[in-house]
């Protein structure tokens, strides 16, 4: 499922994302064969830390995306509704994002406090473009 996720993320934003990705998997299999330890160990560092940067733009991209059809003169709920919902799934993973130092992307509180955004009032009826977009632009400063 990851997979159809990670082809979807737009190379221009994260060029071999994909292939670093499915190398590090590759070395770190033969590296679980050969009983290295120490090269099973980077090539899991390597994965935790590329899939953190696709879990940034999946979140931001769907958050955007609900944004745009609530935005929209006639909205498509069905557009909104599904981008939210998959952006809300993206965010509520962000404490568990890493970058190249091993410091989380997003501390949990943080990542409550958007999810209480996101949660406000009547829920996803109640959100806003500039809310939806406001967090996105939030996830899109890490990256």
């Amino acid at each position: 499922m990851y997979a159809k996720y990670l082809k979807k993320v737009n190379l221009s934003e994260e060029v071999g994302l994909a292939t670093e990705i499915y190398d590090a998997f590759k070395k770190g299999r033969a590296a679980i064969v050969a009983n290295d330890s120490e090269l099973r160990d980077a090539q899991a560092e390597i994965i935790k830390i590329k899939m953190s940067r696709v879990i940034l733009h999946k979140a931001a991209y769907y958050l955007r995306g609900a944004a745009e059809a609530k935005a929209a003169s006639s909205i498509d709920y069905a557009d909104y509704f599904h981008g939210l919902s998959e952006g809300y799934g993206f965010v509520l993973s962000l404490q568990f994002t890493y970058d190249q130092n091993g410091i989380s992307y997003f501390s949990h509180a943080e990542v409550n406090t958007m999810l209480s955004t996101l949660e406000a009032g009547n829920g996803f009826w109640d959100r806003t473009p500039a809310e939806l977009n406001e967090i996105a632009e939030q996830i899109e400063a890490k990256i």
